[in-house]
């Protein structure tokens, strides 16, 4: 553009203007195009591996719907793209651009719901509150998997390191304790079975904890004055 912008500002130019003119026009398209290429680029790439997952589907499905267009869109247009390797007919070709403007629209819509829907889970656990929202869309892709929260475990809770989870045949697994970095262990006054949202039964996970802790500390005092 810099180059064109020099050659249009020269006073010999009048014999190719036409020419000087068009390419002005199809570097200013590819430009504009690159950036919303780039755009789409970049926000398929951070979206495509949280929604192709079940479980972000089945929590998400208008948004899911929307990406899968997005999705069949853009690979549509690589594909054009890998058959024809040209940047300027790739970028400058009628109706790139404004597929690309449609696609980042809705990209942008699904970004905003997903923030949105991140929201509601911290709401409901406020500890979601600690972690980014890529350590949360990893539980959450994983929610049926209660060993994917353990490595987030001391970013929602000081110095607890695992949760002790065991799981019998045919039934859900279960909470059945606490165990600290240190390797100390607290076992729960009560067995909570994980099933349904991960952000409710963390919630209750958090109940527990604090119930065994004031449980704990009352026998300790109780022993003490036995002692004394």
């Amino acid at each position: 553009l810099v180059t064109i912008a020099t050659i249009k500002g020269s006073r010999f130019v009048a014999p190719i203007q036409d020419s000087v003119d068009e390419w002005d026009r199809r570097l200013e398209l590819f430009s504009v195009t690159l950036d919303e290429w780039i755009t789409c680029q970049r926000n398929w790439m951070y979206l495509e591996s949280i929604l192709t997952t079940p479980d972000i589907q089945r929590q998400l499905p208008r948004e899911a719907r929307l990406f899968s267009q997005v999705d069949k869109s853009w690979k549509e247009l690589m594909r054009k793209v890998q058959e024809r390797s040209n940047a300027i007919w790739a970028a400058t070709t009628p109706g790139v651009l404004e597929t690309l403007q449609a696609n980042n629209a809705n990209l942008d819509k699904i970004l905003k719901c997903l923030e949105d829907y991140l929201e509601t889970k911290r709401l409901v656990f406020s500890r979601f509150y600690f972690l980014s929202n890529d350590d949360i869309l990893s539980i959450l892709s994983n929610s049926k998997n209660p060993a994917s929260v353990q490595s987030k475990l001391t970013k929602c809770f000081g110095n607890i390191k695992k949760l002790i989870i065991t799981k019998e045949q045919n039934q859900s697994p279960c909470v059945k304790g606490l165990m600290s970095a240190e390797g100390e262990t607290l076992d729960l006054t009560r067995i909570l079975r994980v099933r349904g949202n991960v952000e409710v039964w963390m919630g209750l996970v958090e109940s527990a904890m604090f119930e065994v802790v004031r449980y704990t500390i009352k026998g300790a005092l109780l022993s003490y004055m036995n002692l004394t």
